[in-house]
């Protein structure tokens, strides 16, 4: 184990595995070598890699035990001695790295789904100490393969690490998220994962039933909300150092490496517990101030996401077209939720009491107007409702045509036939664009009830193309 030269400033990160780099200010610490992480305050293990390592060993002691028809005694003792070397390196590591969490260091992990149901004796996570493990049946597959735009919270040891890595996630597994015995602080994003209720057979000796697990903090989503990386915080009196479950990287070495280091080095010079029994000058007042400042940013922050949903109204095309409207309807007053009549999905029924019930269908279409076909099923559904329920309900089309261009350089959304067929058949169309503008101009003018009332009544009167007047607004749509 050497390192390759280094920073003084900051930690030397030894790798843990499988790795084959030549990077400064690492050291590779070999798993099968039994090198010692001893000396070590901050370590990076991918149990893939080390996983690669011993899928190698077991294959070459097959090899040299002989090709094999029948599965002999040979073979059984080479699975059982490569295995117990496996498990006593486990050991010997897990020793290990209790000791540097002891003494405050930090442990990078990549999470990646664990193996199981194999012929070879991968080692997972069964070299991580008991109280930093998370129970195999916490895992599932990643859907998709792509982490969607994640978002990182606010840890500050760790903000040079997100900068670093940004856009660089390409992330293999994510952790199951139970509901939480208590009701999470959404100001915070915090979770505690449980325990999961998985079967006798998923308890192993690695992992004894009677051991409590760790609470994490989730510390990177997914787009989705799934928790793909987490920070397992150590109870009150257990060791001060940190363990880091980080989505796989797909950025170049040099980057993720400082990143790493910089993170670990944010930690390692962190104030030691005892100094907080010496408050600083306006210690109350500043944490008073500073909690403060986080409500404001925590609430502002929520009513961004907030305002900036309405943006798909301009560029959704399916089920989330759909939902989006549902919510810009309900700006209005209108409460039209999908529901079925006889055997047809109608994607939004407006019928209260005393008023004409009114059906609105909702369509996007990326490089082309809204055409006859799908107007066609606003008009079915309109007779299904007849049929039905003994009533002619009024009908309008949302459509969202040339959804993958800009608003302003798209030609009609609706097809020439189309808009012609509305006036002949009495039924309205209207743009998602156009109701952009009008969710815009209701939520900038909260007291303006008679706009809101206006737009109400076009949306379930109004027959052909419906324009809104919207103040500050052209006429194109």
């Amino acid at each position: 184990m050497g390192a390759r030269g280094h920073d003084t400033d900051l930690p030397i990160l030894g790798t843990l595995g499988h790795y084959r780099w030549d990077e400064p200010g690492t050291c590779a610490v070999r798993w099968r070598g039994n090198d010692s992480i001893s000396g070590l305050k901050a370590v990076l293990v991918h149990p893939g890699h080390v996983n690669q390592e011993w899928d190698t060993a077991f294959r070459g002691a097959v090899d040299r035990a002989g090709p094999y028809v029948a599965f002999d005694d040979r073979h059984i003792n080479t699975l059982n001695r490569v295995g117990g070397e496996t498990e006593q390196r486990c050991r010997q590591v897990a020793d290990e790295l209790w000791r540097l969490l002891q003494d405050g260091g930090v442990v990078f992990v990549v999470l990646v789904a664990p193996r199981e149901h194999t012929e070879y004796p991968y080692p997972n996570y069964r070299w991580l100490p008991d109280r930093c493990r998370i129970r195999n049946d916490l895992f599932q597959e990643a859907v998709g393969g792509d982490a969607g735009g994640p978002s990182l919270e606010r840890w500050r040891f760790l903000a040079p690490l997100w900068k670093a890595i940004k856009g660089g996630l390409a992330y293999t597994a994510y952790l199951r998220e139970d509901p939480p015995a208590r009701p999470p602080d959404t100001s915070r994003a915090l979770a505690a994962l449980s325990r999961g209720s998985g079967s006798a057979g998923e308890q192993s000796q690695d992992r004894p039933e009677a051991l409590e697990p760790p609470e994490c903090e989730v510390w990177l989503r997914n787009q989705q909300g799934r928790p793909i990386g987490i920070l397992w915080t150590a109870p009150q009196g257990e060791p001060p150092g940190r363990v880091v479950y980080l989505p796989d990287s797909s950025l170049p070495l040099p980057e993720l490496v400082a990143a790493l280091r910089e993170s670990a080095a944010r930690h390692l010079s962190a104030e030691p517990p005892w100094v907080a029994e010496y408050p600083y000058p306006d210690q109350t007042a500043l944490e008073h101030e500073e909690a403060k400042c986080r409500t404001r940013l925590d609430e502002g922050q929520q009513q961004q996401a907030h305002q900036k949903q309405w943006r798909r109204l301009l560029y959704e095309k399916g089920d989330g077209l759909a939902e989006i409207v549902h919510d810009a309807l309900a700006q209005f007053g209108i409460d039209a939720p999908s529901a079925w009549v006889g055997e047809e999905q109608i994607d939004a029924i407006h019928a209260p009491g005393g008023e004409r019930p009114c059906i609105f269908e909702v369509s996007g279409k990326a490089g082309g107007a809204i055409g006859v076909k799908e107007v066609g099923d606003l008009l079915r559904k309109q007779g299904v409702y007849q049929r039905e329920r003994g009533e002619l309900p009024r009908g309008t089309h949302v459509g969202n045509g040339f959804a993958d261009e800009p608003p302003a350089q798209r030609r009609d959304q609706f097809d020439a036939n189309v808009v012609r067929q509305a006036d002949h058949e009495n039924f309205g169309l209207v743009t998602t664009h156009e109701l952009f503008k009008a969710v815009c101009c209701a939520l900038e003018h909260p007291e303006d009830e008679k706009f809101k009332a206006q737009v109400r009544q076009q949306l379930l009167s109004d027959i052909g193309l419906i324009r809104f007047q919207i103040p500050g607004h052209g006429d194109e749509s």
